[in-house]
């Protein structure tokens, strides 16, 4: 089987979509991505087509939390953390990655530090080895502080209890204004009338679509939603019917 590159898939990436994955894993998502589209550029039920974009977002928002924790590698389908580790509702998990987003945002940058050493050496240098090399160093550190902070000094040096994710995963996450989260809201109260009726006019009543041409206008609400939300363009629009 020949392996795709990454412009071999009918979609393609926004300049800032919303993961952080290593190159098999955008392939992966490529794929999953590439045959939500199609099924709604081929569907004529409103219905389907939101219930195929929402579980899409809900995949890729799942895969957001985990990766903030780096936990994707220990991902497995016998133990599959999405759903045994995260909050079971699509909302719960949305608002814990806009409690996570906002507590590491108002985050205080810590003092830079001179240098790092593990403990034991410390103790080997001071009680073992060299006991004036180690004031000696103590010395040079409080001449660096007093060089880098010369009118405030340095502030504590401390270890930070708000800063566990990877700033990559912060850089991609800063690119997620509020109206990204309202809109995915509006998907998910769409999806859950979806899920317990075939009404039409009820499920898109959510995004405002009427009328006669609610497949057309729900394919292209849909297709905007993916790319706005999860990063996603697909290539080679068809035309409108």
């Amino acid at each position: 089987m020949i392996e795709r590159g990454i412009r071999d898939f009918k979609v393609s990436l926004t300049d800032h979509p919303s993961f952080l994955f290593n190159l098999d894993q955008i392939k992966e998502f490529l794929g999953v991505a590439e045959k939500v589209v199609a099924r709604i550029r081929k569907s004529k039920s409103p219905r389907e087509m939101v219930m195929e974009t929402w579980l899409l977002i809900d995949y890729r928002i799942r895969e957001l939390l985990l990766d903030a924790f780096d936990l994707l590698p220990y991902n497995n389908e016998a133990f599959d953390l999405r759903y045994e580790f995260l909050p079971q509702s699509f909302r719960g998990c949305l608002t814990a990655l806009q409690k996570l987003k906002k507590a590491h945002l108002s985050r205080r940058p810590l003092a830079q530090r001179a240098w790092t050493i593990s403990g034991g050496f410390v103790l080997f240098i001071a009680e073992e080895y060299d006991k004036e090399l180690f004031h000696q160093i103590e010395k040079a550190e409080r001449a660096y502080y007093r060089k880098l902070y010369p009118i405030t000094g340095p502030p504590p040096i401390k270890y930070d209890p708000n800063y566990y994710v990877d700033k990559r995963w912060l850089e991609v996450v800063n690119h997620l204004p509020e109206s990204w989260f309202k809109k995915a809201k509006q998907l998910n109260d769409a999806r859950n009338i979806a899920a317990h009726t075939f009404d039409e006019y009820k499920i898109l009543s959510r995004f405002g679509i009427k009328g006669h041409l609610t497949i057309q206008l729900t394919r292209k609400f849909c297709l905007k939603l993916i790319t706005e939300i999860v990063g996603i363009i697909p290539r080679k629009m068809r035309k409108r019917i």
